[in-house]
């Protein structure tokens, strides 16, 4: 067995609109979020995933708009939790893309 941590500066100050990572692959967000300072929640798998990266993210927390339909905001160092599923879902086109993080 192995242990891995991440080792890091705790929750950052810039602060920025959450990703939409919906439709995309673990692999493929994962890659993402890393490249902004974000942290990659443990997935919660759906039934016949066996390739975690290749599975496609059905759901996140946090969303990218709250129950107002305002923007949620994370900062760096702060997690994003996915579910996946074999199936890429349909994503709406409402809420593509995301706005770039500078």
């Amino acid at each position: 067995s192995s242990i891995s941590f991440v080792l890091g500066t705790g929750v950052g100050t810039e602060k920025f609109i959450v990703p939409v990572l919906v439709g995309k692959t673990y692999c493929e967000a994962k890659s993402l979020i890393e490249s902004r300072g974000l942290v990659m929640g443990a997935p919660v798998l759906s039934p016949g995933v066996t390739d975690t990266c290749a599975a496609y993210i059905w759901k996140q927390r946090p969303e990218k708009y709250d129950a107002d339909n305002k923007f949620q905001y994370i900062r760096t160092g702060q997690t994003i939790d996915v579910w996946l599923q074999v199936e890429r879902p349909i994503v709406d086109s409402l809420s593509q893309p995301t706005p770039e993080i500078n």
